[in-house]
This record gives structure tokens, C-alpha cells and sequence, in this order.
């Protein structure tokens, strides 16, 4: 086990994603340790038979995902000197966290990684939950040659760095709730706060499971909400604001 590196992810009803997620993470070379954000999922996420995942359960407020509140909860408990933090629609190469650790101790290391989007899900290739480790090679054939996303893409897939400056930082911007620019903001504030970047992806890959989008009135994907967080970012950066929240934030 990598002691000194935390992957953190945050979930809503994502199940069978987070199961090819974290599974793809059980089979790799280098196991980290694991913290999962379950953000009001109904049923509730279970991984008691993993004793390296910690899973926090949040039922207050939970009724649109928040992302960034519900990284920052775990963020603000994580004790070990890096962390990765990443998605549950997000399924990862065996050595995927052995280049993570191995980059993220090089000096004011911030480490990203593009994804390449499968166009169905693994199900309708026939790779069920304990067969994603043999089959990632197929999946990421599959994805690459996706004619509607046949380059890797995504700003927030994967962000690794030092725990001691996301924390001193504040974490994700709480101000964004639904789909929004939070990871973008991130990588600004690592950029302006002199992180060096090192983009992983001729090292290692990692494939975006499909899922269709939500675009419902009051929903994760809802336009106005989206327009809303654009443009709140977009002025964060106007004036240069570096850090993430106030004193409160990652509540329960």
C-alpha cells in the first residue's frame, strides 16, 4: 500500500460506476489508501469488505450534488502527505497510482491526467466488475477510437498534489453547487501559487465510463446553474482570488 497517498472520491447513485472504479484500483500495481464521498446515495455506497476505504456518509443537504463540499469533507481529513483526487465515472490502468505517487513527490508537484471516453458502457462489451483489469487494454482501444471523443480530454479527472497546500488552500470552491468549473479553479489557483504541472498521460491512462447526462430544471446539468457557475468563475479569476472558501467549509 502507498501510505503516503489518499485518492478521494466524492459519489451520488453512481453504483456501478463507482464499482468498476474502485475495482480497477483494488487490481492495480500500487494500492492507495481510499476515500469515498457518499453524498446522500440511495441505497447507501457499501465497501465494508475493503479495509483500506474509508466511506463517508452525508445525508444533510443532499439533494443536488455538491461536489465541491463533498470533496472537501474528505479532503479535510486526510493525514497523508499527497493526495489524487478524482472521479467514480473514472476507471484507471494498473499502473496508474504507481506514476501518481512517483510524480507527486517531485517539488511543488501538481499531477493531471486527461481521459479518453468509452462510448457504452463496459456491460454492453461484456466485462463484467472483476474482469476490468484483464479487459483495460480493450477498453482503452475502444475509447481511443470513440468517433465522438477520440482524444483525451478534462480539466478536474485527476488532480494530485500535496495535501498540506490543498488544505492550507480551502479546497474546491464551495460557491459552485451543481455541474461547474470547480476544477478549473483549482488548477488556477495552483498555477498562481507557483505549483509546477506535470501532465501524466504519455506514462499512464485512464478511461471516462459512459453516462448520460442529466438536463433537468433544478438538476445537476441545469443550464442556468451552469451559467451561474461560469460566470462566478470567470470573476474569481478577474481578481485573482487564490483561495477556495471561508474558515467554514468541508461540512458535514
Amino acid at each position: 500500500m502507498i501510505k503516503d497517498l489518499t485518492v478521494i472520491i466524492a459519489c451520488k447513485d453512481r453504483h456501478a460506476h463507482l464499482d468498476y472504479c474502485v475495482q480497477s484500483i483494488v487490481s492495480g500495481d500500487k494500492l492507495p489508501r481510499l476515500f469515498v464521498v457518499d453524498f446522500g446515495s440511495t441505497p447507501a455506497l457499501n465497501y465494508s469488505r475493503f479495509k483500506f476505504i474509508k466511506v463517508f456518509r452525508v445525508d444533510r443537504k443532499t439533494d443536488i450534488f455538491h461536489k465541491a463540499r463533498a470533496l472537501n469533507i474528505a479532503i479535510k481529513s486526510v493525514r497523508s502527505k499527497f493526495m489524487c483526487v478524482t472521479d467514480s465515472d473514472q476507471i484507471f490502468a494498473p499502473n496508474f497510482f504507481r506514476v501518481v505517487y512517483d510524480t507527486v513527490k517531485k517539488p511543488s508537484a501538481f499531477v493531471y491526467c486527461p481521459t479518453y471516453a468509452l462510448p457504452k458502457f463496459p456491460t454492453e462489451y461484456n466485462i463484467a466488475v472483476n474482469d476490468v483489469r484483464n479487459n483495460y487494454a480493450k477498453l482503452l482501444k475502444l475509447a481511443k477510437g470513440n468517433p465522438k471523443q477520440p482524444t483525451a480530454y478534462g480539466d478536474g479527472c485527476c488532480h494530485a498534489m500535496r495535501t498540506k497546500w490543498m488544505q492550507s488552500t480551502r479546497g474546491y470552491d464551495e460557491g459552485f453547487i451543481g455541474w461547474g468549473p470547480e476544477d478549473s479553479d483549482v488548477r488556477f489557483r495552483a498555477k498562481h501559487t507557483g505549483l509546477k504541472f506535470f501532465d501524466i498521460r504519455n506514462k499512464t491512462t485512464m478511461i471516462h465510463l459512459f453516462h448520460k447526462w442529466a438536463n433537468k430544471p433544478g438538476e445537476y446539468h441545469d443550464k442556468k446553474s451552469i451559467a451561474k457557475n461560469v460566470a462566478y468563475y470567470k470573476n474569481k479569476r478577474k481578481k485573482g482570488v487564490l483561495i477556495g472558501n471561508n474558515n467554514k467549509w468541508g461540512l458535514m
